[in-house]
């Protein structure tokens, strides 16, 4: 990859972060919202488009946020999982029956 390939990428990152979109492997770019404003009850889309929900929420730091999310779909539906992200960082979320 060249420079102005390495150039152009942070520029399209840059934009899709100020547009609040993000973009997941194997689904494209799509509207997403910081996770301090993600609460329990919504679904969250991961890469490969994967869907879980928040079921939850709680502090792990000033900075980061604790969720347990459960699986929607695929061979692992049911299963929850621990999920840590900071609290400004983009994540695909909408309420039950929006789409993404």
């Amino acid at each position: 990859m060249s420079a102005l390939d390495n150039i152009r990428q942070g520029i399209e990152r840059r934009s899709m972060r100020a547009n609040s979109q993000i973009r997941l492997i194997e689904v494209g770019i799509v509207d997403a919202i910081p996770a301090e404003d993600v609460q329990v009850g919504m679904v969250l889309m991961l890469n490969y488009g994967a869907t879980y929900d928040v079921v939850v929420r709680e502090s792990a730091s000033k900075r980061y946020i604790n969720f347990k999310i459960t699986s929607r779909d695929g061979s692992d539906k049911g299963r929850t999982y621990d999920h840590k992200r900071r609290d400004d960082s983009l994540m695909a979320a909408s309420w039950p029956g929006h789409n993404h």
